[in-house]
């Protein structure tokens, strides 16, 4: 039967040109071949990929513009592609495999995907190694600047330039895998690219990728905040959007101090913790307690006083051996709350801890705002653990003397306790609750800070009382990154991931049992699924390695060429692999650490 076009017609279409074999040149394996021994000068050809549709060679296909069925291969032909086909894994850095892997992650096993996903790079050759100067590297070394980084070290080095993530591995520019033990940086709840999350994105980008939140409203937004409420403390109620850790602590700062001035109360200063880290803007350095990160900018901030931390490893009124702060998070949560001058059987001390918090609170509790802290572990400072108890005093502590309570959850919330929150682990409700990071899964920037019901409603006035919160961003409750959260929260209940990392949290007990008495090894602490490796230069006096040696520095380097990505606190080793890892590569974690 005629077509339409031919049924009135219309001339037929014009057939190209078509030589009648395919140019071995065409897939020549020089890339900077240039010339045809048939057809003289022509220009490169284009890319071409692959699909991959069986065992052998001959099933890589490309994926447009295929020859025609009846077209025969060449010899040379296929003996390039045989040459390029598809490879056993090479296993990853430090296995005495070829450091190039011909195709990237594999898809993970743990998400129900199977089967390689590989292609033929231009012409079906085999990509060059990189050289350390590539150009990404050179083009970052010529314009960029990177956070907490000495940039004349970093210019002098071979950088990683990272090409693609999926599960918990991410493969460079050279083909390296590594494990992502810190889940970029704390993060990366479920893995790389899960499936799920990739959807939740699509399919939002396809209505919208942004509209203000001023004077408008939508739907990721309402419903990922009624989502919060439903698995947060009792109490939080309220939800305001921001766009990264510092500033859901900014939010909650600046709250409370306009909650007192509703009251007619002038309140301007703050407790919080030594060695605390809340962030870096301003209202959160000055909040912050790591003396390295902030004392430039002492004289822009507002004032704070900072209570002894509860760090029983280097506490001054610890009477006994120190102990492995292990906490796997299956502990009761009916906590009693210690009150200052307790005795505590671990350590010997009377919780003086608690009693340096009491006694700035009850010397400026007329002027206090609020008191900050991170429940159960103070990240930035080393994955300092606290005892068991301190959280629960702390709170009793500010309810008594009628004080607000944050708490700072960016790292710790969202499963790594093992608990949705870590305030849950002992029972303490919260004035405001600050969430962040593994928010959407590593995907998209987005922040949170929850408050009650109490301080919302002295926000409410008229228009000319000038009572309404005066704060926001550009890009508060993007709706991108708020479907991509929401998506992250039903795969949480979906895959039951607090559940199935019980037995996660067990692997990395028993690990840091088994290299606790290992000679550098000064104290291993853990709080769920997040882990930190103390190094000392002498276990008995706990004498540190001087600052010049980076001791957690070189360790993390030599981690790296056996294919485990860390970055250390000074010299604290920091475990926080995504919830999602499997045991094969948790197990090729540990085995880069190398103490056992």
């Amino acid at each position: 039967m005629k077509n339409r076009r031919q049924s009135k017609g219309a001339p037929p279409p014009p057939t190209p040109a078509r030589r009648s074999a395919l140019d071995p040149a065409d897939f020549s394996l020089d890339p900077q071949r240039k010339v045809s021994k048939r057809n003289g000068p022509r220009r490169a050809a284009p890319t071409r990929h692959f699909r991959y549709r069986g065992r052998h060679a001959r099933d890589f296909v490309p994926e447009a513009d295929p020859p025609p069925a009846s077209a025969a291969l060449p010899p040379q032909v296929s003996r390039a592609l045989r040459a390029a086909g598809p490879k056993k894994p090479t296993g990853r850095i430090g296995q005495g495999q070829p450091r190039y892997r011909h195709k990237t992650v594999l898809e993970s096993p743990q998400w129900g995907i199977k089967g390689p996903n590989q292609k033929i790079h231009q012409k079906g050759s085999i990509p060059k190694q990189e050289s350390p100067n590539n150009p990404i590297a050179a083009l970052d070394k010529k314009f960029l600047w990177h956070p907490f980084t000495q940039q004349s070290e970093w210019e002098k080095g071979d950088p990683i330039v990272i090409r693609s993530a999926r599960g918990s591995t991410f493969t460079d520019t050279r083909g390296r895998t590594y494990i992502d033990g810190v889940s970029s940086l704390w993060v990366t709840a479920h893995g790389h690219r899960h499936p799920a999350l990739d959807r939740a994105v699509r399919r939002q980008l396809a209505r919208m990728a942004h509209t203000t939140f001023l004077g408008l409203t939508h739907e990721p937004a309402a419903r990922l905040g009624q989502a919060l409420v439903d698995i947060a403390p009792s109490g939080l109620s309220r939800v305001f959007y921001s766009d990264n850790g510092a500033t859901s602590v900014e939010v909650a700062l600046k709250m409370a101090f306009q909650y007192w001035a509703h009251r007619s109360e002038h309140r301007a200063e703050y407790l919080a913790l030594e060695g605390s880290y809340h962030g870096d803007t301003l209202g959160a350095v000055s909040v912050g307690g790591i003396a390295a990160f902030h004392k430039t900018f002492r004289p822009l901030l507002f004032k704070a006083h900072f209570a002894p931390a509860p760090h029983c490893y280097r506490c001054p009124f610890r009477k006994k051996s120190p102990q492995p702060e292990l906490r796997s998070g299956d502990e009761p949560t009916n906590v009693r709350a210690p009150r200052p001058g307790d005795k505590r059987e671990e350590t010997g001390c009377r919780w003086e801890c608690l009693r340096g918090a009491e006694k700035l609170i009850k010397a400026r509790r007329k002027r206090l705002a609020a008191a900050i802290l991170e429940p159960i572990v103070q990240g930035a400072s080393g994955m300092r653990v606290m005892p068991r108890g301190y959280l629960k005093g702390f709170e009793r502590l500010c309810r008594q003397y009628g004080i607000l309570l944050v708490a700072d959850e960016v790292a710790t919330g969202f499963g790594r306790t093992g608990r949705m929150f870590a305030v849950e682990q002992e029972g303490v409700r919260p004035d405001f609750l600050c969430v962040a990071k593994a928010l959407t899964g590593g995907y998209l920037p987005l922040a949170a800070t929850l408050t009650t019901q109490k301080i919302y409603r002295t926000f409410l006035g008229r228009y000319e009382d000038f009572k309404a919160f005066f704060h926001g961003h550009s890009y508060t409750a993007n709706p991108l990154a708020c479907a991509v959260a929401l998506e992250n929260l039903k795969v949480f209940k979906r895959e039951k991931t607090l559940e199935r990392l019980a037995e996660k949290r067990q692997w990395m007990t028993d690990y840091l049992k088994q290299i606790a008495d290992h000679p550098n090894v000064g104290q291993v602490r853990q709080a769920g699924f997040m882990g930190g490796i103390e190094l000392v230069a002498d276990k008995t006096t706990h004498r540190p390695f001087p600052a010049a040696a980076r001791r957690g520095a070189q360790f993390c380097r030599q981690a790296l060429q056996k294919g485990a990505w860390l970055r250390p606190l000074g010299d604290v080793i920091v475990l926080m692999p995504p919830l999602g890892i499997s045991q094969k590569d948790w197990t090729s974690l540990i085995a880069a650490l190398g103490l056992t």
